[in-house]
């Protein structure tokens, strides 16, 4: 930007969100490598030496007494809001989700903090290295020895670990994987986990799942690929003087049985028009390679089951799903499951891996039951009932101000399963007490002769 008669400025800095690793496009979820540096502007600086100098000054001026410092004062952030992280998440439960462009669902906010800083300090010291770069050694890897076998069924538990030695103090590192078909000329980079002394890659089950995908296009029960290692240290480069290690990756079915387990068989969910809860369906794992998609059919004695079960959206590598009651709705109805107010569907799940595919031993049946609230508003209703706290944690209490007559409270589960009741009149305070229960979503139900009132209770 420029103001009037001002020099050209930089900035302002903007996008916070989608820093620092946080998203999945353009290799800008890697700590290594420089953005804007060909842009036209940067370009022209970085080719005069004083600026060039300058940069590599203020950042050796920084380096111990701030920059050095973010994982702390990252720490200390992320203690001033945990109480409030906990009360974000059980309201908006994503930690488990995969939400675009964020490249990693980490499963909690302790995951997510230590991603950060260890994206910080791999990104600190790329910057180091090429600012104040070292000068390389000779290194060769370790292991696993040329021409070894893997069982893939074995990373499920076990990652394999590929090793070298330092190739010099501040070096980093990438492994190049390439298949020994001719046929198939892409290549798989890897970068390394650790820094400098820390010469370490773990071969995980995504990586395996990886490999076959690129370099078994064949389906065969084993494919050859050969790794190499290459250290980096400013402009230099250095390939381990022992690389192109073969390695064959043996390819076997690891789909195992299972079972799926929530929603239980027969669970009824109630549910309002405009309701926006999640449905989480569960199972068990059958392996650390395999994908899942989920399928539905209806289970009502009055309309026929469909010829095909129909596939709810793409396949998951979790063993679970978390769906939006209203996106299943829709696709329920579109596909003629309701009948009069009530869905009762069937639903089991598939595994695949590969050109193998295991289905789940079991399907549950699943009822989804519209509720009515008969004479009154949804503005009304949130201001006939009180209830406070809410989140609550070892209790809450409810007030109705204006019903006429005495109502039946329920507290019950994303289910529908009544897990604690009591009779109240208007007027009076009725307190539930729920340290027992586990944190989560809940539905109080406020039920007079006439009509049926639901709130939303979080409990953490």
């Amino acid at each position: 930007f420029k103001e009037r008669n001002q020099k050209v400025g930089i900035g302002p800095v903007w996008d916070y969100d989608l820093a620092a690793g946080n998203v999945n496009y353009y290799y800008n979820d890697y700590p290594q490598g420089w953005w804007v540096r060909g842009n036209i502007w940067y370009d022209g600086l970085f080719r005069d030496v004083n600026f060039r100098n300058n940069i590599v000054d203020r950042w050796n001026s920084l380096l111990f007494t701030q920059t050095k410092t973010l994982p702390n004062y990252i720490d200390s952030l992320a203690n001033s809001i945990y109480k409030s992280q906990q009360l974000n998440y059980l309201v908006w439960p994503t930690l488990d989700s995969l939400i675009s462009p964020n490249p990693a669902a980490r499963g909690s906010f302790e995951a997510e903090v230590d991603a950060l800083k260890n994206w910080l300090n791999i990104r600190i010291q790329w910057i180091e290295n090429q600012f104040n770069p070292v000068a390389l050694q000779s290194f060769h890897i370790h292991s696993p020895l040329d021409s070894a076998y893997h069982l893939s069924s074995e990373l499920g538990n076990n990652n394999l670990p590929l090793s070298w030695s330092p190739a010099g103090n501040g070096a980093y590192y990438k492994i190049f994987l390439a298949s020994t078909d001719s046929s198939i000329k892409t290549k798989y980079e890897l970068f390394a986990d650790k820094w400098a002394a820390d010469t370490l890659f773990s071969l995980t089950a995504f990586h395996a799942d990886t490999i076959n995908q690129l370099f078994n296009q064949h389906k065969a029960d084993t494919v050859h690929f050969t790794w190499t290692v290459y250290a980096y240290s400013g402009i230099d480069s250095f390939e381990a003087n022992n690389g192109k290690r073969l390695l064959g990756l043996i390819i076997s079915n690891v789909l195992m049985p299972f079972s799926v387990q929530t929603p239980t068989n027969n669970s009824r969910i109630l549910y309002h028009l405009n309701d926006s809860f999640p449905v989480y369906f569960t199972w068990e794992n059958t392996s650390a390679l395999a994908n899942y998609e989920l399928f539905f059919d209806s289970a009502h004695a009055g309309i026929k089951p469909f010829a095909d079960w129909v596939k709810f959206k793409d396949k998951t590598y979790q063993t679970y799903l978390s769906i939006p009651i209203q996106e299943l709705i829709q696709l329920f109805s579109q596909n003629g499951y309701f009948l009069n107010d009530t869905i009762q569907v069937k639903w089991k799940i598939k595994s695949n891996y590969m050109h193998y595919t295991e289905w789940s031993e079991n399907e549950h049946i699943l009822q989804l039951i519209k509720q009515k609230t008969l004479g009154i508003s949804n503005n009304q209703i949130e201001s006939l009932i009180s209830v406070y706290p809410n989140p609550a944690k070892d209790y809450f209490e409810v007030r109705l101000s204006h019903l006429s007559e005495q109502c039946t409270l329920s507290l019950m589960d994303i289910s529908g399963k009544i897990l604690l009741q009591k009779k109240a009149d208007t007027q009076e305070v009725t307190s539930f007490y729920t340290s027992e229960l586990s944190a989560g979503l809940y539905f109080l139900q406020i039920e007079t002769g006439r009509q049926k009132i639901f709130k939303k209770i979080v409990i953490y």
